[in-house]
């Protein structure tokens, strides 16, 4: 039986990482997930990914084409081929070991910015500077150097491996999801948001709808209207399953 909470819901918005794809697991996203989000479309909700990763990123692991992308961290939206938000950077680089992402690929400043990239789970496909960036990822930061960064850009910090990801102020997943909604003509009670980390708890705050994974940061279980299985045992895909293969 479909969970009261789901009747009213047009929108499945996803984030990738532990949600969608676990890279310490497969290689891309299981087959019965790309199932389920099939059997979501031919229900004729909308499906779209919210995430920090590409377009060149989430194709390689994904075998599915959804109908909208929120990328760079809601930095940069297209929906239906139609592009939404497109709010880069405008920053002048510090030398320091760091990231430049746009929506189509990520660059890593130098070989210490690639190894740490990959070990704390980045994506660093070329060397070198973006020309024009939407998140600049910095390693090494401190917390006492967030006051600085936080007065300009916002920001996301992983405080066990000292990396903020800065984008443009007024930049957020929360605000992307506003403006993708307003152009669908839906309400935010229209739309269900499933996610996993720390990045993802302004969206499940502000959300009147969202699941959070088996193995989710803690904080989300606060917000959380459900919680489902993880994505190594394909969480998402027992979900749709269960409440939409009627």
């Amino acid at each position: 039986m479909k969970l009261q909470f789901l009747d009213n819901i047009k929108v499945f918005i996803f984030d990738i990482g532990k949600t969608l794809f676990d890279k310490q697991v497969h290689t891309k996203c299981s087959q019965s997930t790309i199932a389920a989000l099939n059997l979501l479309r031919q229900k004729g909700y909308k499906v779209g990914v919210c995430t920090m990763r590409t377009f060149n990123h989430i194709r390689d692991i994904i075998d599915f084409t959804f109908d909208f992308y929120i990328l760079n961290n809601g930095s940069f939206v297209m929906c239906e081929n139609n592009i939404l938000l497109d709010e880069p950077m405008n920053v002048e680089i510090t030398k320091r070991d760091y990231l430049t992402y746009t929506p189509y690929e990520t660059f890593f400043s130098n070989k210490n910015a690639k190894e740490k990239a990959l070990y704390n789970g980045f994506i660093a496909e070329k060397e070198g500077q973006a020309s024009t960036f939407y998140n600049l990822i910095i390693f090494d930061v401190e917390t006492n150097e967030l006051e600085k960064f936080e007065t300009n850009f916002d920001c996301y910090y992983w405080a066990n491996t000292k990396t903020v990801s800065l984008q443009k102020k007024g930049c957020s997943r929360i605000n992307a999801i506003k403006r993708l909604t307003c152009y669908l003509g839906l309400k935010l009670n229209q739309v269900i948001y499933f996610g996993d980390g720390p990045n993802d708890l302004e969206v499940f705050k502000m959300l009147p709808f969202s699941i959070a994974m088996g193995d989710c940061f803690p904080e989300l279980l606060k917000y959380a209207t459900y919680q489902i299985d993880t994505c190594k045992n394909d969480g998402v895909a027992k979900f749709i399953i269960e409440n939409y293969h009627v």
